[in-house]
This record gives C-alpha cells, structure tokens and sequence, in this order.
C-alpha cells in the first residue's frame, strides 16, 4: 500500500540506513491510496535511480526497532512486493544460510512467473559454487571470472555476458615523493599501450578512458614510448649507458657565476610500487604495467595481498605509491566519494589524494544539475577535469561471465547498476515450452 511505500523511506531514515545520503533530506509524502510525492530540495535527474528499494510491509515492521531489526524473523522470511515469495531458508547451527527456496506468488501486478519454484544457494567459497554447476547441482552461477569459463563451460551450461558501472583503476598517490610531479605521471600514461591491455584480458573486457564505466572522454593520453622518455630525461631522470634503470641528476649551480655548472650523477633509481589485491584479472593488470614502464627505465614492484588488508592499510597510512583497485560506482554513478578533496584525508576513497579546487567545482556543478541534458555536459566536463590532472589511468571496464544451464531460457546479456539487477527479468525465464492453439 501507499502506507508501506511511506514507512519504507521513513526508516531508511530513522534507522540509519547505508541508504541514508541517498534520502536525507527528502520528504516523502502520502499523498493517496495508490500515490506518493517525493520533495527534493532541489531537482535531481539521477533521483529516480534511487528508487529501487524493496518495499517493506509496515504492519510487520512499525513496532520493531532498527536495533532488532536484523534479528527479527522478518529479516529472514521476508515480505515484499516481487514476483516470488520466500517459503522456507536452511542454515546451520552459527546461523549460515545454507539455501533459500522461493516460491511464485500468484498475485503478483506483474507478468506472472514461468518459473514456479527457485531455490539459491549459498557456497562458502567459488571452488565449491563452480564444482555445483559442474555436477549440475545448480541452474546458475554469477560472477565468474572469464579465466575460469574454459574449465566450467560445457553441452550443458553456456555463459552470458554481465557488465557493471565498475572500472579497473591504476591510482597514482599525488602526494607521493615522486609521484607528485604531473610530468612523470604523463610519462607513465604515455607508455600504456591499450591495445595490448585488451589483448592480455581479453574481448569480454572493455577500454576505457574515463572515470564513468561508460562515458568516453574527449581527452586522451596517446600512447608514446620515445615521448615518455624523453619526458622522463628532460626532468633528470637520466638512463645511462648499459643501465636499465634511471636515476636522477640534479644539475649543481657555484655559487660563483664565472664557474661552468656541474652535473652530478645521484643515487636515487626512479623505482615505484604497485599494490594490488590478490584477485587474477588485478595482477595481470599489474604485471602489464611493470613491463611497459620497464621500457622506461622505471624499476617496478608489485605487492600483492587481500583486498580487505589492502584497503585498510592504504587508508590507514595514505604513503602507497600506486594503487590497482575496481572501483564499483553506485546506480548514480557519483563519484564524489572517489574523486572530492575531502575524501584524500583519513578514511576517505579518494585514493589519488587529490586535491584540487577545480575538480571540487566540477563536482559540485555535477551534483547541482537539474536535466538530463546538463548530467551528460557535467559529467563529461568533470571527467576532462580529472584527466588534466592525470591523477589516475582509467583502463577498464571489466564484465563477468552469468554461467546459466541450457534448460533456462529467457535470459540475456545485461549491463547491470547492481549484481542484484541480474535478476531483475527473472520472472521471463523459463525451462519448458508448449504447443498451444493461437
């Protein structure tokens, strides 16, 4: 009802949701039994890509507090307004669902389900969900790297093609040593070679250029290996004879004007460090990186670790080089947390550390559009804006394989705001057809 539609973004609210930002300060309104008004302070045409939320019934949940709320039997049997109801859930005894079995619910506004009873399934790592669909224990699989797909494909199971607002991000810390110098960030940049990248992950991944997955940027870095280099020698950074690794040579000015100024070769070689996480399809973007800016003369290490360590220890100290991260955007595609200088201190996202008064600005004139028409400009003039200041290489837009059993029909490639959207048609599919007069 109009009741449950209110009470649902009312507690978003007063229960501190994850989803709060999204609503703060947003007034939602009855206005009758089958309407509601949302009150913006001001117009937003990325709003309605927020309303995706799953309705909560109020008569089950207005008496529960948010600090029982994950408690409740609710949580676990929930009732909401989709094609299926949930019948019945398993889990051991510390509380791990072991698998959910939905139903179809009759009533539902929509096309009816085809598909009567889903149940999911819950693995506890990949090898065990993959071995599953091997044994035809499961109907589908998301999310599989396309590194495995060879060894899972067969007659019975064929792979669908997945795609996120998510990019593969090599981040430059700005407030590094030597990183600092946008020159020598330009001379990384210009030592990329796309095309090869593409060759090494292959045709499911997708180039990019940009800081929104898909909006490609009218400015560019070429790839240019000689220009690179001579970059790098104009700022001192010296490759000599026999060497494989430059060092810098700070140019001695006398104190005496009447003496010839001396060159002095240092002890500092021009070496960086790539920290990664310990993910296949990061460490091959990794590795591609260290070998073309070994052409450069550029010493390259690559530390690799879990993503969960990783990410406390490069927002815990800041004082990581360069970072190789996919960085998944929200439905809104707002980049603020990643990209405004409030977020380059303490625990913030912003893993350039950036700080820069005109991406800041166009931040803020992104955030204060109010068509659909000035989103497209806003975003295209921050994504110019962030790339002036090459605080970061945009390479990729990853996709995954949906590995799906060929007795499930109905289904499609998707480009997809959230995993969940996988399942957004779900009630089309179907595993039987009928001969039936017309």
């Amino acid at each position: 009802t109009a009741d449950d539609v209110v009470f649902t973004y009312q507690a978003i609210k007063t229960w501190k949701s994850p989803l709060l930002n999204n609503f703060r300060n947003v007034n939602v309104l009855r206005v009758d039994d089958q309407t509601i008004q949302f009150q913006l302070p001001k117009a937003n045409p990325s709003f309605l890509n927020l309303l995706t939320v799953g309705i909560m019934p109020a008569h089950i949940w207005e008496d529960l507090s948010d600090v029982n709320a994950m408690l409740t039997d609710a949580n676990l049997k929930p009732i909401g307004s989709g094609p299926y109801q949930a019948l019945s859930f398993t889990r051991d005894s510390k509380g791990f669902i072991f698998s959910y079995h939905l139903r179809a619910w009759p009533k539902y506004y929509g096309i009816a389900p085809f598909i009567k009873d889903v149940t999911f399934r819950f693995y506890g790592d990949r090898v065990q969900a993959q071995n599953a669909l091997r044994g035809n224990q499961v109907d589908t699989l998301a999310f599989v790297p396309w590194g495995d797909v060879a060894t899972i494909k067969n007659k019975n199971v064929h792979s669908l093609k997945l795609e996120l607002p998510q990019e593969t991000v090599a981040f430059f810390n700005t407030k590094d040593a030597v990183l600092k110098d946008e020159r020598l960030r330009t001379a990384l940049s210009m030592a990329i070679d796309h095309h090869e990248l593409q060759d090494l992950i292959g045709a499911h991944a997708t180039l990019i250029n940009s800081p929104f997955p898909f909006l490609e940027a009218t400015t560019s870095t070429p790839e240019n290996l000689e220009g690179a280099r001579a970059l790098l020698q104009s700022m001192g950074w010296i490759l000599n004879a026999g060497e494989t690794v430059r060092h810098f040579v700070p140019v001695v000015v006398p104190k005496s004007t009447k003496k010839t100024a001396s060159v002095t070769t240092s002890s500092t070689p021009l070496t960086l460090t790539i920290d990664v996480p310990e993910q296949p399809d990061l460490l091959k973007v990794a590795d591609f990186l260290k070998r073309r800016w070994s052409l450069l003369g550029i010493q390259v290490a690559i530390q690799s670790t879990d993503p969960e360590s990783l990410l406390r220890q490069i927002l815990n100290d800041r004082s990581y080089q360069i970072v190789v991260w996919n960085i998944l955007l929200p439905e809104t595609q707002d980049l603020t947390p990643f990209w405004n200088s409030g977020s380059a201190t303490g625990n913030g996202l912003n893993l350039s550390n950036l700080q820069d008064r005109d991406v800041d600005n166009a931040l803020n004139a992104l955030n204060n559009v109010t068509s659909t028409e000035g989103l497209l400009s806003a975003r295209l003039r921050l994504a110019n804006t962030i790339l002036a200041r090459v605080p970061a290489l945009f390479l990729l837009r990853p996709a995954y394989a949906y590995m799906v059993s060929n007795r499930v029909l109905g289904t499609s490639d998707e480009r997809i705001s959230r995993p969940a959207d996988r399942l957004r048609n779900m009630n089309t599919w179907y595993i039987k057809t009928d001969l039936r007069w017309k």
